[in-house]
This record gives C-alpha cells, structure tokens and sequence, in this order.
C-alpha cells in the first residue's frame, strides 16, 4: 500500500483518500487500484476535463455517459474535451496547461493507451516520463484523476499490438506506486464484448464503432461509481448548446484572398448564397459517426448544397436582450470567425485541437441587440455561442 499522504493527491483516512471540490466527492482513490471513484456531483453535474486522442476527440463515448445518466434521472456531467486525433502522451502536456488547469475541473480523465507512441516509436522510458509529467500536474493542482489505460484493437492488429502495448500500460501501473489515481482499463470490457461476438471497431480495425464506443462509456461509468446505470439503447445525441442554427453560405472564389476587416463590413449576401439550416443531418450511409456530430450541430454538406470549393463564407445574425458575456465554441474545420467585422479567431494550422466540438473556446462579449457573424470555413464544421464553457 502506497502512503497516499505522500503521494500528491488528497489525504488519508485508513485506506481511503476522499476529495471533496466543487460538491464533489470522490472516495476509494487507492494507488493502482481498481475500486471505484465514488461521485455524488452537485445538482448540475461535476465538471471533467478530457485529454487523449482521436479515441475521445470524437466525443461518442463521453455523449454515451450524458445520455445514459440523463435516462437515469441523475446529475448530468459537463465536458471539457481536449483530446487531439493522433495525440501522444506528451502531445497532451500543452492542453492541459493551456486549457484544462485553468479551468479548474472537477475531475480529470486521461484515455491514453500508447497506440500513437507506439506508432512514432516513442521508448516505453519516454512515454513513461510524459505520462509522469501530466500525472504530476494533474496531482500537483488536487484535481482527481482517472486514466483509461488500455484498448483492444481489431483482430487484424490485436495480437501484435497488445504484445507492444503491455510495457506501456505496464509503465502507467508504475506510475501509481508514486501517485494516487484511478485506473480503468477498456481492454477488460472490450475483451468481454469480442469473446461474446460484437464487433467493435471502423473498418481500420483501430478506431472504435459504436459498440466500441459504448464498452469505454460502460467503463468509465463503472469506475466512477454508476453501475446501475445502463447505456442507451438507441444512442441519441442532444444538439450542442449554443448552436446557431440559420446561415447562409457561399463557396469562396477560388485563389482569393482571405477576408480582413474591410472585405467583412463589405459582404453582402445575394442569390448566390444559399440558406442552411441546422441540424444538416447527412444521410445514414455517410456513417453513423457523421449523422451524430450532424445531430449535435455540425454543418456537414456544404459541397452538396454548394459545390466543391476551397472553402465557404458563412454569415448569421444573433440577438441579444442584454450585453453578456458568452463563449465561441467551434469545431471542425473552422479558419476564421469574425462578430461584427472584428476577428476572434483564426486557425493556427501549426497548432491543431481536433475536430471535436469546443476545441477553441473564446470569451466574447455580445452587445445588446443584433450582431453579425461571419466564418470561413471548410466543410463539417460547427459554431455555437453559449454561456457557459462546459458542454
């Protein structure tokens, strides 16, 4: 048994260590142990910061848990996601400084499993000393934290790679012999699916379907606690908050610069801009994937609607009742968004986020009255404009 009181996360009482931030409990918080984190969160459900891959950035599992615990008359937990599709482990130090601390979560949850290591042959020392650094963080700020350890990858690739994996995840159990934190392992409950028949994966073999998708969601709630919660069985998204949902669009001339403060105030939607309403559902052959992130708010099909193009201009117009505080949440693949000829954000293609849903969260202040709204974007993005920071 580790001395939790050493060990840089809460304090000790026998063998328990309890945390309580923000009304939330967190009980049973053992070095390496698999008891589960016990949560009563406050009436509007704990806040939990995410970081990890393509495997979170996708955003179904973490929408899997607001909807089953949503079905279940229970508090409702808010994200913060920070994952980025082919992130390694120290690909997440800097959004976890940038975005996540700051923020103050609840609690954090870590999905990192070594497969994008493993493919940029990071050394299993290496991963081990990114993983510390994110780990000491994370406990350094008294947030708790859970780590999804592990994955079954498709039979294509499942005895390879679980022979490289293991001395990665073999150096994430190391790691709780000197800190305190939870680990969940998805390999356990994907394993169980497999041996029962389901099929769990793209047809990549290494992304996960829905059904895979759902073993990670029933893993996490069974780690913090919810095991008489069940999954959906229809998994139905709620559209994201904030969305803004009439536009109208236009492809943009090929070769022509981008738009600055001038050519904004100038834009003057004619015939040649076409309504687009949201949600723009695609059609279910597109994938299921693509009919949840249509569902939740995403614009999906303006190269149908318009044509190809190097990319579209978008403007919309909000109103307010009173001048308020709110945030730009976007995702996909978003270049510029300007309110009322000024800019707030412009892509840093040096620097990416992911696709998913409030990978840039900006504060912006909205006058009374109506504003204005214009984006250049390419052609599955989304914007919505809400109050709060979490989703």
């Amino acid at each position: 048994m580790v001395d939790l009181s050493k060990a840089g996360c809460g304090t000790v009482s026998a063998n328990v260590a309890r945390i309580t931030m923000a009304g939330l409990m967190l009980a049973g918080i053992v070095a390496g142990a698999d008891e589960a984190i016990k949560l009563t969160a406050s009436p509007q459900g704990c806040r939990i910061g995410l970081l990890g891959d393509s495997l979170t950035d996708g955003a179904t599992w973490p929408l899997l848990i607001r909807q089953a615990m949503r079905d279940a008359v229970k508090p409702v937990p808010r994200f913060l996601n920070c994952a980025v599709g082919g992130a390694t482990a120290g690909d997440n130090i800097r959004p976890l400084d940038e975005v996540i601390l700051p923020a103050k979560p609840d609690m954090i949850i870590l999905f990192c499993s070594g497969g994008n290591d493993l493919d940029r042959k990071t050394t299993v020392e290496q991963y081990s000393k990114d993983m510390e650094a994110l780990v000491k963080k994370i406990c350094d700020a008294k947030i708790p934290l859970l780590i999804l350890r592990d994955r079954l990858a498709g039979p294509k690739f499942m005895e390879s790679e679980q022979k490289d994996l293991v001395p990665y995840w073999t150096a994430t159990n190391q790691l709780s012999k000197k800190y305190v934190f939870n680990i969940a392992k998805p390999y356990d409950y994907m394993k169980k699916a497999w041996e029962s028949g389901k099929w769990m994966w793209e047809d990549d073999q290494n992304h996960f379907n829905l059904e895979g998708n759902r073993c990670v969601a029933r893993t996490v709630l069974d780690a913090l606690g919810h095991q008489d919660v069940p999954l959906p069985d229809v998994f139905s998204p709620e559209p994201l908050p904030g969305i803004v949902c009439k536009w109208r669009f236009r492809p943009a001339v090929k070769d022509a610069p981008p738009l600055d403060e001038k050519s904004v105030r100038e834009l003057k939607p004619d015939g040649s801009w076409k309504d687009i309403v949201i949600p723009d559902l695609p059609d279910p052959k597109d994938g299921w994937w693509w009919v949840q992130v249509g569902q939740e708010g995403y614009w999906l099909k303006l190269n149908k609607e318009l044509g190809e193009a190097p990319y579209y201009i978008g403007m919309a117009t909000i109103s307010s009742q009173n001048a308020r505080k709110i945030y730009l949440n976007i995702g996909g693949s978003v270049r510029t968004v300007w309110i009322n000829g000024k800019l707030v954000f412009r892509e840093n293609a040096s620097s990416p986020r992911g696709f998913h849903y409030g990978r840039e969260r900006i504060p912006v202040e909205l006058p009374i009255g109506e504003s204005t709204v214009v984006v250049e974007t390419g052609n599955k993005s989304i914007l919505s404009l809400p109050e709060e920071w979490w989703w």
